[in-house]
């Protein structure tokens, strides 16, 4: 994959169409249950049920023995755990973007990122944040389907 790519679609959509082991890493913060106002579930069962198909699908697309890494936390950590598990070059997934830490700690990692993020302003606030910022370092794309990443 020669590209950064930050998707505004559901996780499930697009975990679903990419092809098996073409990640190197996982680095993500999966929602919270109903703990913002994105995130509401009728049950506890039924949030479970959710994250559990996301990471079944995570798994398919891992390459065999790398690395799934749940976080919460701080730009420099993101930073330092992707320059440990992973080489420059390296696809990362963070199937649950939100305010583009992982994103970003890729790029100065030179690894490249599958950033997927559902709720439009997250992706719109990142997109906006981070055009300029990196030389549009970063392919948007909306409408997941239309596209091939790999």
């Amino acid at each position: 994959m020669k590209f950064n790519y930050v998707i505004h679609d559901k996780c499930e959509n697009v975990l679903g169409k990419l092809k098996e082991e073409t990640v190197d890493l996982t680095f993500t913060s999966p929602p919270y249950f109903n703990a913002k106002e994105y995130s509401k579930y009728s049950t506890y069962e039924e949030y479970l049920n959710f994250i559990e198909s996301v990471f079944v699908q995570i798994h398919r697309v891992m390459k065999e023995g790398r690395y799934v890494i749940i976080n919460s936390s701080p730009y420099k950590l993101a930073e330092n755990i992707i320059n440990l598990y992973s080489y420059k070059g390296d696809v990362v997934l963070d199937p649950f973007l939100g305010s583009g830490t992982t994103a970003n700690a890729c790029l100065c990692r030179q690894r490249k990122i599958i950033g997927i993020e559902k709720e439009y302003s997250y992706y719109e606030n990142f997109k906006n944040e981070n055009t300029s910022l990196f030389d549009s370092s970063y392919i948007f794309l909306e409408n997941f389907e239309n596209y091939n990443l790999v």
